[in-house]
């Protein structure tokens, strides 16, 4: 799976590459929303991995950008910035999704996921988490044709190539 990183923080892109190519990611870097920008139409990318502080060109307008040139590549907006609107304000202009750093490489267990998402008395049917799990696949990968989001058996789950 091929991905472009567009931040400007050279040392967080340095793990983000090296954490991406540790799980099978093909990793193109840009540390400006132009150059960003750039990269973005000239190449196919699988994901776009995007921060919002960008000099020259900010990842609002990068996006915005993306999008108006029919461009449908799954963008992830990481940012530093964590309030509601910043992220209203990333998914109003084409963000499929937004992360708030800082965050974590961690593979996800199904008992993980049902104490974060139910509270501790939850006594409904495990097996619910499959439930979203598909609902999300059927969002993330099959509109794409490719599945990014991998199983993984007596562990839990964690995003693939």
């Amino acid at each position: 799976m091929r991905l472009l990183l567009v931040d400007d923080e050279k040392r967080l892109t340095d793990l983000l590459k090296g954490g991406l190519a540790g799980e099978g990611f093909a990793v193109d870097v840009a540390h400006d929303g132009s150059e960003g920008l750039w990269l973005a139409t000239e190449n196919a990318y699988d994901v776009i991995v995007l921060d919002v502080m960008l000099p020259r060109l900010n990842g609002y307008r990068v996006c915005a950008r993306i999008r108006e040139a029919q461009n449908w590549t799954p963008i992830l907006m990481l940012t530093a910035k964590d309030g509601e609107y910043d992220e209203a304000e990333a998914l109003d202009t084409g963000a499929d999704d937004y992360l708030a750093k800082p965050f974590s490489f961690v593979v996800v267990s199904k008992q993980e996921l049902l104490a974060q998402a139910w509270d501790f008395a939850f006594d409904g049917d495990p097996n619910i988490v499959e439930v979203y799990i598909s609902a999300l696949r059927r969002k993330i990968d099959a509109p794409f044709g490719r599945s990014s989001l991998v199983t993984v058996r007596g562990a839990g789950y964690r995003l693939g190539d």
